[in-house]
């Protein structure tokens, strides 16, 4: 009985590890590079999670990096009602009454959060702005009720 013929020919590096010819360990870099994204992702995750202040409900995504603020974005928008009442810390571009950040795959610019309440005079459009509010979902709106804006 003959073996089996297997459609995917097997090539050097197709393993996670190979022996070298002095017996040591060589690692497939195509895996290793593949552990460093994993490990990048679940850092990202870590700050993402702390900075959700559980005392008193306040998300603070001036504490997260970029991407960590926009998938913070995208779960709210895709989750409205689990966010409602609780208090939003942001930095993002002031833009005719609202604020705009990036999306999840940080290719376009998206407006997060129309504003109210915040009274005094507008910020100038495309001016850098940190904002602290209270998160409101009415009609389709994504809306922040500011307690703080502070132009930066």
């Amino acid at each position: 009985m003959s073996r089996p013929r297997h459609s995917k020919k097997r090539y050097r590096g197709d393993t996670d590890t190979e022996r070298s010819k002095d017996g040591k360990t060589a690692y497939n870099p195509k895996y290793v590079a593949i552990a460093f994204v994993s490990v990048l992702i679940a850092a990202c995750v870590i700050v993402g999670i702390s900075a959700l202040d559980k005392d008193d409900d306040t998300i603070d995504m001036t504490r997260m990096s970029e991407t960590a603020a926009a998938a913070m974005m995208d779960k709210i928008h895709s989750d409205p009602s689990s966010y409602i009442g609780k208090t939003i810390k942001l930095e993002g571009t002031y833009n005719s009454g609202g604020i705009d950040g990036w999306d999840p795959t940080g290719c376009c610019p998206v407006q997060w959060f129309f504003l109210e309440g915040y009274g005094g005079n507008n910020p100038e459009n495309y001016e850098k702005i940190q904002v602290i509010g209270t998160y409101k979902y009415d009609s389709g709106q994504h809306i922040l009720v500011v307690s703080s804006l502070t132009v930066l």
